[in-house]
C-alpha cells in the first residue's frame, strides 16, 4: 500500500487547455477472460469487489455562447462476493439542463467457459427528482452474481468551469487502475491540488491544438492499485482522507477581453464577504427583530445572561431544515416568520439580535465534517466552505456560537462544526484561523451501590450523570420518544435490568447534566462458582473491547472533543462471605498529556469500592500516536474486565 505519513497537499501550477477526450484503457465490452476467472483480489483478500478500472475525462470547449464543460466516465467492477452486490445499484447525479447521454451498461458472466453479455434495458432506468433541478438517474445491473463483471459509461455536461468537480481516485473498494484526464484551452489557468494518503503514480502533460486551433494542454493523472478507503474507529468524515484531485481557477484570459483574476487574497475576499448582502451585512436589515430582542433580554443584567437568553430564543424559535449554508439568498424576515431555515439563516438571525443587544459579533466560515476537512490555505477557495457560525468575546473569554441544535447550550458547538479550523472574518485585515472547539466535552459518570441477593443478582441504586455531548442523544430520544419508550429501550439495550423505579432530572435544561436515578436489580454480573462469587464491579460499564484492533493505522484518530468516563461502584459484601481477591490499582498516561486512566479498588469494612476514570484530553491524535493509543486501550479494557472474588466463609470460622 502506497501511503504517506501526513496528508499530501501538492500545489501544481499549470496553464491548461483542451481538445477531445482521452480514451479509456479498454473499449466498452472488451472483457479480459482472466478478470472473469478472478475469484479473489490478491492485494486485498477481504475485498467484496474490485474496480478493474475507473476512468474520467473532462474537456472544455470555448464556444461563442460560452464555455461548455463536458465529462466522460467509464467504470468496470468485478463482483467477488454477495457483499459486493450493492455496486450493481447505480445513481448518476445530474440536472435538468445537464442530462446524462450515451449511457451504456452491461453485466458479464462466465457461463460454460464463455463470456455472456447482459445489456441493460433502458426501460429499467428511471429518473428521480431530488430537489429543484437536481435529478438522479438510477438503474440496477441485470443478472448479477458472484463472479460477474459490471461496467457502465456515459457522458454529461458537468458544472461550471469556475468550479470543476473533483476526481476521486479512491473508492470503498480497491481499484486496480484509476485515471483522470483534463484538457482545456490555454485561456484558463488553474491550480491543481492532490489530497489524501495515496501517491499519484503518473502525472503527464502535453501541448496540442483543439478543434478551433486554439493552443491547449492535456493533463493526465494515473494511480495503480489504489487501496479501498475503509473507515477506521474514531474516524468521522471518511471522505476527509480520500485521495482525490481538486481544481481552483485562478485566471481567465480570452483574446480581445480583459484578463479576469479569480485568485483573491484573504483580505480582499474578506472585504467582499463583509460587504455582501448575502453574508453578514444582511443582519443590518433586520430591524423587525428589535422588539424580540428587548423581550428576550428583559431583566437580564450581565452580558452572559443576555447572550444566553438571545441564543435560547433563536434556537427555540427556529428549526434547522437540514441545509448547511454559508450564504443567505433572501432577507431574514421570511425564515423568521416561518420558524424554519438553513444554518446561515438561523445563525445570521442570531447575529442580528446579538448586534442589536450591543454585542460585537463576527462570522466564522468553516467546512462541516460531511463537507470535508479544511486546512489553512494562502488564498481563499470559497467552494471549500459551506457553513457559518459566530464569534464573540465576553470579559476576555471567547465563544463560538451556533443555534441550529436546540438541545445544546450556547457554548457547545454541534459535532458537525468541529472540523479542525475555521476562518474568523473581521474587518481591516484582522481575520485569522481559529480552532473549531468550544467548551463542550463528553462527560459521563455512573455511580452504583449494590448488594448480592439470594438469587445471585445485584440489587440497589444506580445513577447516571451525562454532561454536554454525552447528554445530547439521550435528550433527543426523550424528546422524540418520551420517557416510557426511552426506559423500554434502555432495558432492551442493557439486557438484565429490572427497573423498579426511576427519576430523570434536567431533561429540558441543557445547561445542567442530565441525571438518571434508578432503583433496580441487575442480572448477569455475578458468577456463582460454589463457594466463590465472581463479580463484575463495573457492571459492564467499562470498555468491553478495544476499538483499535489493527496493527497499523493509516489515518488520524479523531475523538471530536475531550471526554471523561467515570464509574464509581460500591458493592456490599454479603453476610457469610469474605474478600478473596480484588483488582489491583492501575494508572496509565498517554504521551504529551493526551489522556489518562486511573483505576482503584479498596475494601472498607463490609464494602468494596471500585473507581475507574478514563480521560481523553485532546480531540485529535496523529496516526503516529496510534501505537500508544492502542496499548492504552488494551490495558484499560483488560483492567476493567477484572473481577472481584468473594469466598464463602466456612460455618463456625472466625
Amino acid at each position: 500500500m502506497k501511503t504517506q505519513n501526513s496528508l499530501l497537499i501538492l500545489f501544481l501550477f499549470f496553464f491548461i487547455s483542451l481538445a477531445s477526450g482521452q480514451k479509456p484503457p479498454k473499449k466498452f465490452g472488451n472483457i479480459d477472460k482472466k478478470n472473469m476467472e478472478m475469484t479473489v483480489y490478491e492485494q486485498d483478500l477481504s475485498a467484496r469487489a474490485v474496480g478493474i478500472f475507473d476512468f474520467g475525462s473532462t474537456y472544455l470547449s470555448y464556444l461563442a455562447t460560452g464555455v461548455a464543460v463536458n465529462f466522460k466516465y467509464h467504470l468496470r467492477i468485478k463482483i467477488l462476493s454477495k457483499d459486493g452486490f450493492g455496486y450493481a445499484d447505480v445513481e448518476i447525479p445530474h440536472t435538468v439542463d445537464r442530462g446524462v447521454i450515451k449511457l451504456k451498461a452491461a453485466t458479464y458472466n462466465l457461463e460454460d467457459g464463455k463470456i455472456v453479455t447482459y445489456k441493460l434495458n433502458r426501460k429499467e432506468m428511471f429518473v428521480e427528482k431530488v430537489s429543484g433541478d437536481d435529478r438522479l438517474l438510477k438503474f440496477t445491473f441485470p443478472n448479477v452474481k458472484e463472479g460477474s463483471i459490471i461496467e457502465y459509461s456515459f457522458e454529461k455536461k458537468q458544472g461550471s468551469y469556475e468550479r470543476l468537480v473533483p476526481w476521486n481516485f479512491q473508492m470503498s473498494i480497491p481499484v486496480m487502475y484509476s485515471e483522470y484526464n483534463i484538457r482545456m484551452p490555454d485561456y484558463f489557468q488553474y491550480k491543481f491540488y492532490t489530497r489524501g494518503y495515496e501517491t499519484i503514480d503518473q502525472i503527464n502533460q502535453k501541448s496540442l491544438l483543439d478543434e478551433g486551433d486554439n493552443p491547449a494542454t492535456q493533463h493526465q493523472w494515473i494511480m495503480y492499485d489504489v487501496p479501498a478507503l475503509v473507515k477506521e474507529p474514531h474516524m468521522p468524515g471518511l471522505h476527509n482522507y480520500q485521495s482525490k484531485l481538486e481544481f481552483e481557477l485562478t485566471f481567465l484570459y480570452i483574446p480581445g477581453y480583459p484578463t479576469r483574476s479569480y485568485s483573491q487574497t484573504w483580505r480582499s475576499y474578506e472585504e467582499s464577504l463583509l460587504s455582501s448582502d448575502r453574508f453578514a451585512s444582511v443582519t443590518d436589515k433586520a430591524n423587525f427583530l428589535k422588539d424580540y430582542v428587548s423581550e428576550a433580554i428583559a431583566g437580564k443584567t450581565t452580558d452572559l445572561e443576555k447572550l444566553t437568553a438571545i441564543h435560547s430564543f433563536v434556537k427555540n424559535h427556529m428549526e434547522w431544515d437540514g441545509r448547511s449554508r454559508m450564504f443567505v439568498y433572501e432577507d431574514l424576515k421570511k425564515p423568521f416568520k416561518e420558524g424554519e431555515g438553513s444554518s446561515s439563516e438561523i445563525n445570521f438571525l442570531l447575529m442580528a439580535m446579538l448586534k442589536q443587544a450591543g454585542f460585537q459579533i463576527h462570522p466564522v466560515i468553516l467546512s462541516t465534517r460531511s463537507n470535508g476537512i479544511i486546512r489553512e490555505t494562502a488564498r481563499p477557495i470559497e467552494a471549500n466552505y459551506n457553513y457559518v457560525i459566530l464569534y464573540t468575546e465576553i470579559e476576555g473569554k471567547q465563544f463560538l456560537l451556533d443555534a441550529t441544535e436546540p438541545l445544546l447550550a450556547f457554548n457547545e458547538l454541534p459535532a458537525k462544526c468541529m472540523n479542525n479550523e475555521g476562518r474568523l472574518i473581521m474587518p481591516r485585515g484582522k481575520s485569522k484561523w481559529i480552532p473549531l472547539c468550544n467548551n463542550g466535552k463528553y462527560e459521563f459518570t455512573i455511580e452504583t451501590r449494590m448488594q448480592v441477593n439470594e438469587s445471585g443478582e445485584l440489587t440497589g441504586s444506580l445513577s447516571r450523570k451525562s454532561g454536554c455531548y454525552a447528554a445530547l442523544n439521550k435528550r433527543k430520544n426523550l424528546k422524540v420518544d418520551g420517557e416510557e419508550e426511552y426506559i423500554d429501550d434502555l432495558k432492551e439495550a442493557e439486557g438484565g435490568w429490572n427497573i423498579e423505579s426511576y427519576e430523570l432530572i434536567n431533561v429540558d435544561n441543557e445547561y445542567e447534566s442530565l441525571i438518571e436515578n434508578f432503583q433496580l436489580t441487575i442480572d448477569g454480573h455475578v458468577q456463582d462458582m460454589g463457594n466463590m462469587l465472581f463479580i463484575d464491579p463495573l457492571l459492564g460499564n467499562g470498555f468491553n473491547e478495544n476499538p483499535f484492533k489493527e496493527e497499523k493505522r493509516i489515518f488520524p484518530i479523531d475523538f471530536i472533543c475531550p471526554e471523561t468516563r467515570k464509574v464509581v461502584s460500591a458493592i456490599v459484601i454479603p453476610e457469610g462471605y469474605e474478600v478473596e481477591e480484588i483488582p489491583g490499582n492501575m494508572t496509565l498516561k498517554l504521551p504529551d498529556n493526551g489522556g489518562s486512566f486511573v483505576y482503584t479498588a479498596t475494601k472498607n469494612d463490609q464494602m468494596i469500592e471500585v473507581t475507574s476514570i478514563s480521560t481523553i484530553k485532546k480531540p485529535m491524535f496523529s496516526q503516529l500516536e496510534y501505537g500508544a493509543i492502542k496499548s492504552f486501550f488494551e490495558k484499560m479494557v483488560e483492567k476493567q474486565s477484572e473481577k472481584v472474588v468473594l469466598k464463602q466463609v466456612s460455618a463456625g470460622s472466625d
